[in-house]
């Protein structure tokens, strides 16, 4: 799958959806989608394709977590082919990607496809 082709899959899902979604992904911006409902609601959208089954997990980089801790409109949207080789979507919103990582040190993190957050806890290291 191609970055391109998984980018504007996404659009137009957010589009049959009734959302207006803007490819942001070389701005810069740390995600990749912008999309708006019809009340004006931004939804910063992170895009992620995996090979899934064989690709059970979705790494983050220490920018992309940061900006699931500072944006509250930050989504992960993880994208990959169902047996019948269509492309479907896995939408996690902010809340459950940061779950599992309050009160806690975390350098190493992982989204896993069913939806749970995997990561190293060091404030219980020396």
């Amino acid at each position: 799958m191609k970055e391109s082709k998984v980018l504007e899959f996404v659009i137009k899902e957010e589009e049959k959806e009734g959302r207006k979604a803007i490819d942001v992904s070389k701005s810069r911006k740390g995600y990749d989608i912008e999309s708006y409902d019809k009340k004006g609601n931004l939804r910063c959208i992170e895009v992620k394709r995996r090979n899934y089954p064989k690709e059970k997990f979705v790494f983050l980089t220490f920018k992309e977590f940061m900006n699931f801790v500072r944006n509250k409109n930050m989504w992960l949207y993880i994208v990959y082919k169902t047996k019948k080789g269509k492309l479907d979507i896995i939408k996690l919103d902010r809340e459950k990607v940061l779950e599992g990582t309050k009160n806690k040190v975390i350098l190493t993190f992982d989204v896993s496809l069913s939806k749970k957050i995997v990561g190293k806890d060091i404030s219980k290291e020396k």
